[in-house]
Parts: structure tokens; C-alpha cells; sequence
């Protein structure tokens, strides 16, 4: 099942689809068999209706309690991607920031809290493989290495199912595999955000194309400044994650 994050991306995705051009106003209702009417302007007559249930069934949601909370809560009160009053012929709409986010998840970044590691499986980067999954992990994100990863399938079906499902990639450098080239590239072609990490002795060995970008550049002795770093330019790339970490959750 999706996480509350992901259910409301849902809900907006789906909205953007019944509701296509911006600005364009809708009436709310809230109770449990109403619709939400779209309309031009606020005296004229909806030019379409979407059923709460065809919301609900998109956004997952137990209930018609949860619908109202992903759109009033979630989607209006603390991200601002809607507009929402509560009445049939009070006008609401997708803001602004509502559209941004919809052209991000139709990019293809994913609806997901997944951050993806590309990197080599080599014994002598395993501590630092570690430090960028408790980064990850720090950062609000759903770690995923595939080495730690359970699954049934072809491990090249899986791995791109798995980049196409992330909010954003880390590709380590160090040892210069090739896999790390491709799924990297294949990241930036969806359009997700990549970040570049590599031990600092092989930095000159990787390609002049990939060197231009900002890296990250990490010692043996040195992993909790990669953690912390790792983690910091994730927040300011994505902002923190939806997750609380395995450590807080440890602590609770």
C-alpha cells in the first residue's frame, strides 16, 4: 500500500487530470457522496463532476474520512498544492505550487520516498556503502541497494523498476563500473535528481563528462563527514523525506 506522501500525489495527479487547465476553479464537497464540479467561473455550470469515490479508489484511501484528509490536511493546510473551502458552490483550485509539484511527478521523479544507490558491491566500499544508506536513511528516504534487496525477479527488470519508483539517485563513482554509468544516465533521462559521490583518490579517473558535475568526495577514514554531507545535500536538493528514520524510530 502507498504511504500517506504518496497517496496524496495520487489524489493531486488525479485532479490535475480532471481539472487540466490552470486556474480553473472546482467546488468541494464534503460529504461522502458529493463531487467535485469544475467550473469556469463561479456563477457558470460545471463543465465536469468527479465522484469522491473515483478520488478515493485513486488515493487508496479506507475511507471518505481519509479522502478529506489527504485534500483538506495534506494537499491544502500543509503543502499549499491545493485550495480548498469546504461548500458546493464555494470555487477552490490547484495552486501554483500544486502544478509544480504535478509537472514533477509527471516527469517522472516518482510518487515514492525511495532514494536509489548505484555503486560497486566491492568489499572495500562496504563501510562507505553503509554511511550513504544511514544518510539516506536520515534524510527521510527509503534507502535502496540492491545487494540488500529482496525480490523474485530478473535482477536488470528489477533494478529499473526500482530507479523508474525513486524520488532521486546517488551514484558512487568509486571504482568506475560501468552499471553505475547506466543507471545513473537512465536517472537523469526520467529526470530524477542525481548525486554524485566518489573517494576522493579516483575522482581524476572518471569520465570528463560525469567530472563536471558538483561531487561529493569521500575518504576511507573520514565516512561520518560523508554521511553528514550526503545527507545535507539531500535535504537541499529534495528537501527532508516523509520517513522518520530507522534511528529515531530505534529511540522511540
Amino acid at each position: 500500500m502507498p504511504n500517506i506522501a504518496e497517496k496524496a500525489d495520487r489524489v493531486l495527479l488525479h485532479l490535475a487530470k480532471a481539472v487540466p487547465v490552470g486556474g480553473t476553479q472546482f467546488a468541494f464537497a464534503t460529504e461522502s457522496k458529493g463531487v467535485l464540479a469544475s467550473y469556469v467561473g463561479e456563477s457558470e455550470l460545471p463543465r465536469y463532476s468527479l465522484s469522491r469515490s473515483a478520488l478515493a479508489a485513486t488515493g487508496y484511501c479506507e475511507d471518505s474520512g481519509e479522502l478529506d484528509f489527504l485534500l483538506l490536511d495534506c494537499l491544502t493546510i500543509q503543502s499549499g498544492f491545493l485550495e480548498i473551502k469546504p461548500g458546493r458552490t464555494v470555487p477552490s483550485k490547484i495552486t501554483p505550487a500544486g502544478w509544480a509539484r504535478i509537472q514533477e511527478l509527471q516527469q517522472g521523479r516518482g510518487t515514492g520516498a525511495d532514494g536509489f544507490i548505484a555503486m560497486w558491491f566491492g568489499n572495500e566500499v562496504k563501510p562507505a556503502s553503509d554511511a550513504i544508506y544511514r544518510a539516506i536513511d536520515l534524510a527521510g528516504y527509503h534507502p535502496v541497494l540492491m545487494n540488500r534487496e529482496e525480490h523474485n525477479n530478473r535482477i536488470d527488470d528489477e533494478i529499473i523498476a526500482r530507479i523508474r519508483s525513486s524520488r532521486f539517485l546517488v551514484a558512487d563513482m568509486t571504482g568506475h563500473r560501468g552499471g553505475v554509468y547506466f543507471e545513473a544516465g537512465f536517472a537523469l533521462g526520467l529526470g530524477l535528481p542525481v548525486i554524485w559521490i566518489c573517494r576522493e583518490d579516483e575522482l581524476a579517473g572518471v569520465h570528463f563528462d560525469n567530472r563536471q558535475y558538483n561531487f561529493i568526495l569521500w575518504q576511507p577514514d573520514a565516512l561520518d563527514e560523508l554521511e553528514r554531507r550526503l545527507k545535507n545535500r539531500i535535504e537541499a536538493t529534495l528537501g527532508h523525506g516523509p520517513l522518520a528514520s530507522a534511528a529515531s524510530q530505534a529511540s522511540a
